[in-house]
């Protein structure tokens, strides 16, 4: 594994810390925000194939700790996401903030529907479940637009500070 691998899981899990508090304090009131998104962007739109699967697996490994779902499904969904996202990112200006956070967007919901499918065959959906649903993506895609540029300066600025340049290690091809 290398550093910047190890950089982007320990980012991963400043965010994860804070969106747990957050979630902490939002559980009255039956929210919980869902930012799965803003952890598989950053990896697969700047970092080579395989140091963005290093972190990713640890990030989804950490995540699936607690959570109440097989573990190792959120980090096999993150490696999905990272593979096709890896595959299409020539085509996007991965550099830019805004690209990236819609790429979170569209990674977010599509994570979030993966794993609603995934864990549904457990039982009915009721429609307050569902309508709950729906208020957790909507509340979880607007933290992303809000935490999105936050968190992807954080990963830059985390490996600039530990003199990891991706501008030098893809020479030049952004």
């Amino acid at each position: 594994m290398s550093r910047s691998s190890f950089i982007v899981f320990l980012c991963g899990i400043i965010l994860w810390a804070l969106v747990s508090q957050v979630n902490h304090y939002l559980a009255p009131f039956n929210l919980s925000l869902f930012v799965a998104g803003l952890f598989v962007t950053f990896p697969a739109l700047r970092l080579p194939y395989r140091e963005g699967s290093w972190a990713l697996v640890l990030l989804g490994l950490f995540l699936d700790t607690p959570a109440p779902v097989p573990f190792g499904l959120q980090a096999s969904l993150f490696l999905l996401a990272q593979a096709i996202l890896f595959n299409i990112r020539h085509r996007l200006a991965r550099e830019e903030t805004l690209v990236a956070i819609a790429v979170a967007l569209l990674t977010n919901l599509g994570i979030f529907l993966a794993l609603t499918l995934s864990l549904s065959t457990r039982g009915p959906v009721s429609r307050e479940l569902g309508l709950t649903l729906v208020i957790n993506l909507v509340a979880s895609q607007l933290a992303i637009i809000f935490l999105g540029p936050w968190y992807i300066a954080l990963q830059e600025r985390a490996l600039t500070l530990c003199g990891i340049s991706l501008r030098r290690e893809q020479a030049g091809l952004l």
